[in-house]
C-alpha cells in the first residue's frame, strides 16, 4: 500500500483541501484521492478517482464556487502512454468531469492554477509535442476543461516546466532547459494576455545539472528553489528574483542542511522551505525559515523513530499547515498526515504530532490477530466519536450506530479500520 499527499491548499469556503495518490482502497493500480478538511483538520469527505491502470496526482486548486480542480497523469485514459489528466470535483466530492491532454507519447501535468483571464493554467512536460525529446508545456483550459491554447518550451534535449504561480497582471513558471547536454534552470514571466515578458537561464557550471522545481511569489519578488547535481551528488539552490527581473540573489550548495526541498512558501518577506533531511537513517520532516535576503531565521523538524516528510506547506492566519507522508513503526507502507503548527519560534516537535489521516487512505489492513485496539474512535467523516476508546471484537457496543469506524492509535499515529455491529 502506498499513500502520498501531493499538495495542500486553503479551501475557498473554509478549511483545507488535499490531493494525493493512493495505492490502497482503489479501483485500479494507483488512484488519485481528493479530500476536504475543516479548520480543525477533521475530514469532511475523501474520494478516490481513477481507472483500471495508473493515476498519479500532482496539484490542486479551487474556484469561487467551491469546485476543486486537480491535475496529474493517467495511463487509463487518453491518446497513448501517460497523458495529462485534469478532473473537476464539486464541493461534495463528486466528479463533475475529467479530461486528458496529450499525444501518443508520455505527457505529465505538474501544476494547475486559475488563469488571470478566466479558466485554468496547467503546466507540465511532454514527449508528444515540441522540439524533440521532453519539452515543457503550458495549457490554457476553460472552466469546462476545453483546451484553448497549448504552448511548448525547450529545444531538442530534455526540458521541463515544473511549477507556476500567479503574480500581478500575469503569472511566472519555472523549470529547466538542456543546453549542450547540461540542465540550466529556467524562469518565464507572462502577462495576463499570455505574452512572454521576459525569460532567464541560470547555471554557469558546465559540469552541474540545475533544475528549478518550485516557485512562490510575494510583494513583487519571486522565490525559486531547486536541485543541483554534480557527479551524482545532489545539492540545492535558492534564488530570489525581483518580478521585473532587475535583481537576483542566491544561496547555493546548502550542504550544511543536507535538506531536500519539496515545497516552498513566500509570505510577508518570510520564506519557508518544506521537505526532509536524513538523520541516523531516518527521514525527518523539516521546515526552514529565512528572510527574503536568504538569511536563516529558524527551523523545526518532527523528531520520531520513523520516516516523515513534508510534501506541501501553506502559511495561513492560523499558522503553518502541512501535508506529508510517513511510515508508521508498525508498517512499511507510506501513509498520509496533516499537521497544523502554530508556534512562531519554530521549536522542534519532539513527541508525536497530531496525525490526521484521510480516511479513505492511509488505513492499515485489518489484522485478525490483533484482538484489542486502543485510541480515538473516529467515524467515516473524520469526526471523533469517543476520545479514549478500547475496541474488543468480542464485545457489543449498542450505544454506537452500526457501521464502519476507524481507530486512530495515538501512540504510533496509525489508523485501523473496524466494523461495529456486524
Amino acid at each position: 500500500m502506498f499513500e502520498e499527499a501531493a499538495q495542500l491548499i486553503e479551501y475557498s469556503a473554509g478549511g483545507y483541501a488535499v490531493v494525493g495518490t493512493t495505492g490502497g482502497n482503489q479501483t485500479g493500480n494507483t488512484d488519485v484521492f481528493v479530500a476536504r478538511f475543516d479548520h480543525n483538520l477533521n475530514c469532511i469527505w475523501s474520494n478516490n478517482f481513477g481507472g483500471t491502470n495508473v493515476e498519479w496526482a500532482s496539484s490542486i486548486t479551487n474556484d469561487s464556487n467551491g469546485n476543486l480542480m486537480v491535475c496529474g497523469s493517467t495511463l487509463s485514459e487518453g491518446a497513448g502512454g501517460y497523458d495529462m489528466w485534469v478532473i473537476k470535483v464539486n464541493s461534495d466530492g463528486e466528479l463533475v468531469w475529467q479530461r486528458t491532454f496529450g499525444g501518443s507519447d508520455w505527457d505529465f501535468a505538474k501544476q494547475i492554477i486559475p488563469h488571470p483571464s478566466g479558466g485554468f493554467l496547467v503546466c507540465g512536460n511532454s514527449y508528444s509535442g515540441g522540439s524533440g525529446g521532453q519539452d515543457g508545456t503550458l495549457l490554457h483550459i476553460t472552466e469546462d476543461g476545453v483546451l484553448t491554447n497549448q504552448r511548448f518550451f525547450g529545444g531538442p534535449g530534455n526540458d521541463s516546466m515544473n511549477d507556476i504561480v500567479a503574480v500581478d497582471d500575469g503569472y511566472v513558471a519555472c523549470g529547466h532547459e538542456s543546453i549542450d547536454n547540461v540542465m540550466k534552470s529556467r524562469v518565464w514571466r507572462f502577462n495576463a494576455g499570455d505574452d512572454l515578458i521576459w525569460e532567464r537561464t541560470d547555471g554557469d557550471n558546465s559540469g552541474a545539472d540545475r533544475e528549478a522545481k518550485a516557485i512562490s511569489a510575494d510583494a513583487g519578488k519571486l522565490l525559486i528553489v531547486g536541485s543541483i547535481t554534480v557527479d551524482d551528488t545532489f545539492r540545492s539552490f535558492e534564488q530570489v528574483i525581483e518580478l521585473d527581473n532587475t535583481l537576483s540573489i542566491e544561496a547555493m550548495d546548502l550542504v550544511e542542511y543536507d535538506f531536500a526541498f519539496l515545497d516552498c512558501a513566500f509570505v510577508q518577506n518570510q520564506i519557508y522551505y518544506a521537505g526532509f533531511w536524513t538523520i541516523w537513517g531516518y527521514d525527518e520532516a523539516r521546515l526552514i525559515r529565512k528572510h527574503d535576503d536568504l538569511i536563516y531565521s529558524g527551523s523545526f523538524q518532527i523528531t520520531l523513530p520513523t520516516t516523515t516528510r513534508f510534501n506541501s506547506v501553506i502559511s495561513t492566519s492560523e499558522g503553518l499547515v502541512f501535508s506529508g507522508s510517513y511510515i508508521p513503526p508498525s508498517s512499511q507502507n507510506w501513509q498520509v498526515f496533516l499537521l497544523k503548527y502554530t508556534s512562531t519560534n519554530l521549536a522542534s516537535v519532539s513527541s508525536n504530532p497530531q496525525f490526521f489521516p484521510c480516511f479513505s487512505i492511509g488505513v492499515e489492513e485489518e489484522n485478525e490477530q490483533e484482538l484489542i485496539t486502543e485510541g480515538q474512535l473516529v467515524n467515516t467523516l473524520g469526526k471523533v466519536v469517543i476520545d479514549n476508546f478500547i475496541w474488543d471484537p468480542l464485545m457489543d457496543y449498542p450505544q454506537l450506530t452500526p457501521g464502519v469506524y476507524f481507530i486512530r492509535k495515538m501512540d504510533i499515529g496509525s489508523v485501523r479500520r473496524i466494523w461495529i455491529g456486524r
